[in-house]
């Protein structure tokens, strides 16, 4: 075998197994979500948890301002919610059906929205 040949080869090899590792790689960075059938990468997911995290303190905050304690068992008390349909953000209201943003009233609900739109968005990604 001649020595061009022989480097040629090894050359494929070489980058045969680089190839493998970058999937196996690829394969470690993304994940498949429990109800999409689409992958989302792990940093993306990180992300949206670390940002989910921020907003749950936040609405604690701004209900704590409010004075709103909320109670799910009070079916006759209206909590006015951000909550995600698949894709799909909507603002309503519910008296039993837990969501993760809830406040005690309507206009507290709309400015927490706008205020914080951005960061609802990126949370999207997880529903």
């Amino acid at each position: 075998m001649k020595l061009v040949d022989k480097m040629h080869r090894d050359n494929s090899i070489r980058t045969s197994l680089q190839e493998k590792e970058r999937v196996k790689i690829l394969k470690l960075k993304t994940r498949t979500t429990r109800d999409t059938a689409k992958s989302v990468p792990a940093i993306n997911r990180a992300e949206a948890l670390v940002v989910l995290a921020k907003l749950i303190e936040y609405r604690d905050h701004w209900n704590m301002i409010d004075g709103f304690t909320v109670n799910w068992d009070d079916t006759s008390a209206v909590k006015w919610c951000i909550s995600m349909n698949g894709k799909t953000m909507t603002r309503s209201y519910s008296y039993t059906n837990p969501t993760f943003l809830y406040f005690g009233n309507q206009e507290t609900r709309d400015h927490f929205f706008h205020t914080y739109r951005e960061l609802i968005d990126l949370v999207k990604l997880l529903y």
